[in-house]
């Protein structure tokens, strides 16, 4: 017999924020994980069902009542009941199962687990293996983890007062307990943490077996097949490999929409006397360590009650792993309970039913229709995938190799089915923060240069200043200065400081006040508060573009400076830099454009912009303290210094053209422009009738007529269809060698390019 004992003590704070505001006292509860980790041998006899059996008696160190088994991959899983376990222990007996819930990375794991075990506090456990495998199949060890899910201490803390956040408007309408609330330790999920640094020393010297390789290459080429024939539900609309500056074990991974709910029990019993926060904490532990996912792997759980909880962090359509293969594009609820065995009670239906209501009318999900699902082929098929068509409301057994949810709760799945005409004809509902915009290049994005932290060019300062709107979402956030040998000034208005090199600045709304975090304590600061440095990273805010799978940009840099604000009571963040500046940063086309279409289209939106900046052309009516934002959808796309260090061509384009504006009988006008049309161009007045706009409202602009449009000959029309083309530039400027002065007069009727700083 083997065996190894490992404490792992880790500690997760309850309350959600501390500012110090004024002297006082708080006393705060304080959940600690304390685990022990035990490797165990497993002697084999034959059993009188014609398979094998094996039983281990295991001591039980302190208040351990969490029990986390483990085998190792011996065996390949074709029915799923190749091995179960019965636990005895403190005069209950619970079967537990192989555990299928996961997603792709279950191929990569070393182990198979069983369904966890919450029991009852004892001296000891004894463990009944039965195996239906070969003798050459059964494994020759197990691991068990043994935590304590309930100890806790009392932290007396001095000066800070406790904040509540500001509650989501979709828990609070549904009840939902929060991860603060129910007690996550939030440090499970960083790889900076002490317990991820120790998983990663436990691991360093592993070397991966042709096993291993194998496993990686199918979880490749399926990841391949789903992306290729599937890609509206497999794909990702954004990843987050850091929060707040810290690196992610599983980064937030979330879809630009949510098209399934599927059920799954816990497998345990649901008529414990434990707490479902307890429960839910070790479920925590177990994903999120004990699996290495580093997160737990339900979107939401309902309690032994119906109560609902909190489960992967991350928010809205953030990705789960309950059912593998089909996570993505679906949301995963697990009921606390084996109902395989057990009955769902009242409370529990209720909860289901409602958390079931929330998320089809939150997503708008119409769960009569139906949708394509995947089971992988089992060990011996030749296949790779099995695709099927499913409702939009599943059991885990509807898309895996499994019995879960169970009989009792699946019957209850099935009988939504017939009652869900409260959902027939939901539109599904698109991610709001993540936006599907058409620019005028249908071009995929060039990443010519790697935005590493070399030092970036020096900025122009040239043209007007302009100010936009950063779509940023957060009520919280991170800053610093890119450059690492560099420090981050801060001003408002005359007066300016620099602040410590090397370190990131925390910033928060906080009862409609910003607060800033200065060493240990957290100060209010005024609205307007500056930051600025030759580039300012906003290393809360993850923008990788969609198409880099590899994480290799985070176009979360700018230049000039960073200013803060509240408005109606969010956060607002603003970038105020020079027009040519701006330029660099601006994605209206990517770097491999032909030469004059690029120049064209830059010519055209610092036409744009300089016009918003006149105060007598305001885009924005209501006093805003801003001209523009970097949302397409409102104003004009930028992404900043990220994009302008990938793309030398767009620098060089907008240098060679710099000042330059369109105007009209010697003023600057307001240049419309777009991806391509049906043929020929819209002028501004039959764009504003068919809008809905008056006759007498929709004027005739004299410098924005129809024109035809050859480049876009037999095309649909995307966007307005007023002013410049984008694929008739193409076409002028490829096919007839044209100019970009000549595509900018042949599109905006009796102009003038000048140049006017």
């Amino acid at each position: 017999m083997r065996t190894g004992f490992k404490r792992l003590i880790f500690a997760t704070v309850m309350s959600i924020a501390f500012f110090v505001l004024a002297a006082s006292t708080s006393i705060e509860r304080t959940y600690t994980y304390d685990t022990t980790d035990s490797t165990r041998t497993l002697s084999w006899s034959g059993s009188e069902d014609g398979g094998y059996s094996a039983r281990v008696s295991v001591e039980i160190p302190d208040s351990r009542d969490s029990f986390f088994v483990s085998v190792p991959k011996t065996f390949d899983i074709v029915t799923g009941e190749e091995l179960h376990a019965v636990f005895h222990g403190a005069g209950q007996d619970y079967e537990a199962a192989l555990d299928t819930d996961g997603d792709e990375r279950m191929l990569s794991e070393r182990r198979y687990f069983l369904a966890p075990y919450w029991g009852k506090t004892a001296e000891s456990l004894s463990i009944e293996f039965h195996a239906d495998l070969s003798a050459e199949g059964l494994p020759s060890e197990f691991d068990i983890v043994m935590l304590d899910s309930r100890s806790f201490r009392y932290d007396v803390r001095f000066g800070p007062d406790i904040l509540t956040a500001r509650a989501d408007d979709f828990f609070s309408r549904n009840g939902i307990v929060s991860r603060t609330e129910w007690g996550a330790d939030e440090e499970l999920r960083y790889e900076d943490s002490e317990v991820w640094k120790r998983i990663a020393e436990r691991n360093a010297g592993y070397v991966p077996t042709a096993a291993d390789k194998k496993a990686s290459e199918r979880r490749k080429a399926i990841d391949d097949y789903l992306a290729k024939e599937f890609s509206a539900d497999y794909s990702l609309a954004s990843i987050d490999r850091t929060e707040w500056g810290r690196p992610l074990v599983w980064p937030i991974q979330k879809t630009q929409y949510v098209k399934m709910i599927t059920v799954h029990h816990t497998a345990d019993s649901n008529t414990s006397d434990r707490e479902d926060a307890e429960i839910v904490r070790s479920t925590y532990y177990y994903h999120a360590v004990v699996r290495g996912w580093g997160d737990i792997g339900y979107n939401y759980i309902i309690g032994q009650r119906g109560k609902i909880y909190e489960g992967r962090a991350g928010g809205d359509y953030s990705v789960a792993a309950h059912a593998v293969w089909n996570n993505r594009s679906s949301v995963g609820v697990s009921m606390i309970g084996n109902f395989e065995e057990f009955n769902v009670n009242a409370g529990q239906l209720a909860g289901l039913k409602s958390i079931v209501r929330a998320l089809a009318g939150h997503y708008g999900i119409d769960l009569s229709a139906s949708m394509s699902t995947h089971k992988e082929c089992l060990s011996g098929q030749d296949c790779l995938m099995h695709d099927y068509t499913s409702t939009r409301l599943t059991g885990h057994r509807d898309i895996g190799y499994t019995t879960c949810p169970g009989k009792d709760l699946y019957k209850y799945v099935e009988q939504m089915r017939s009652e869900i005409d409260f959902s027939s004809g939901f539109t599904l509902v698109s991610n709001p923060d993540i936006r599907e915009v058409a620019v005028a290049s249908s071009s995929s994005p060039v990443a010519s240069q790697t935005p590493t932290p070399t030092k970036p060019l020096a900025a122009t300062n040239v043209g007007p200043d302009i100010r936009l709107k950063l779509s940023y979402p957060k009520d919280d956030i991170l800053l610093s200065a890119y450059m690492p040998d560099e420090a981050l000034v801060v001003s408002y208005g005359k007066k300016s400081g620099k602040l410590p090199k090397g370190r990131t600045y925390s910033i928060t709304v906080s009862k409609w006040q910003l607060v800033m975090r200065v060493g240990k304590k957290l100060v209010r600061i005024p609205e307007g508060l500056r930051f600025s440095a030759s580039v300012v990273r906003i290393d809360s805010w993850s923008r990788v573009p969609a198409w880099d799978t590899s994480g290799t940009y985070n176009d979360n840099l700018f230049r000039g400076t960073v200013e803060l604000r509240m408005e109606n009571g969010k956060l607002l963040v603003i970038n105020e830099l020079s027009m040519e500046d701006m330029l660099y940063g601006l994605a209206e086309i990517s770097n491999d454009v032909p030469v004059e279409k690029a120049k064209a289209i830059i010519v055209s939106a610092r036409s744009y912009a300089n016009y918003y900046t006149d105060p007598d052309h305001r885009k924005f009516k209501n006093g805003e303290p801003y001209d523009g934002s970097d949302d397409p959808n409102v104003f004009q796309k930028y992404l900043g210094y990220g994009f302008e260090s990938r793309s030398p061509k767009i620098r060089e384009y907008v240098n060679a053209t710099r000042g330059e504006v369109v105007t009209y009988q010697g003023e600057p006008i307001k240049t419309w422009y777009f991806t391509q049309s049906d043929g020929r161009t819209r002028s501004e007045r039959e764009w504003c009738l068919a809008n809905g706009g008056s006759d007498a409202a929709c004027v005739d602009t004299p410098y924005l007529q129809s024109v035809p449009d050859p480049g876009s000959e037999g095309k649909t029309r995307l966007g307005h269809g007023v002013g410049m083309s984008g694929a008739g530039a193409t076409y002028f400027a490829v096919e007839k060698g044209w100019d970009y002065e000549s595509i900018l007069k042949y599109f905006y009727t009796g102009v003038e390019v000048e140049k006017i700083y």
